[in-house]
Formats: C-alpha cells, structure tokens, sequence
C-alpha cells in the first residue's frame, strides 16, 4: 500500500506510471527489495526522484545525480538526493 501524501519530490520508473511519492519508492526499493511498479507490476532497473512527474524518457540521465548508497536510483537535483 502507498501512501497518499503531497511530497516535494517523486519517483518514476522506466514504465511512467505514478507519482509515486520519494519516501514510498525508497521504501519499495531499499527496504522491501522490490524494483516492480505498484501499478503495471514491471520492474524497473531505475527510479528517477524528481520534482515533478514527466515521462520517463525526457530526462537526460546522464546529466542526473547518482549515489552509490542508493543503487538504481537517479536524482535530479543534489537537494533530493540529500533528503535520503
């Protein structure tokens, strides 16, 4: 179950479905070790945490922020990657 809270950044996978809120995609992947969408159930090898949600495809992920402590995630600005 996700929760339903306004958050300032949020978590899109390969798949576009979402928002999904940063700190419910953190746990999904981190903690529970579950990479699947919630909605279609695909799993995807990256999550982006953004501001706001767009299409998966129009980021540049090789301008975005990574973290070794966090595999698989991409961070669009050094603040959201801070926040964990």
């Amino acid at each position: 179950m996700l929760c339903c809270n306004v958050e300032p950044y949020v978590g899109l996978g390969e798949c576009s479905h979402g928002p999904i809120c940063y700190k419910c995609s953190y746990k999904m992947r981190l903690i529970s070790k579950n990479l699947a969408c919630p909605i279609c159930k695909v799993e995807s090898k990256v999550l982006i945490i953004a501001t706001e949600p767009k299409e998966f495809g129009t980021f540049n992920l090789e301008k975005m922020l990574s973290h070794r402590s966090y595999p698989g995630f991409m961070f669009e600005s050094k603040h959201s990657m801070e926040l964990f």
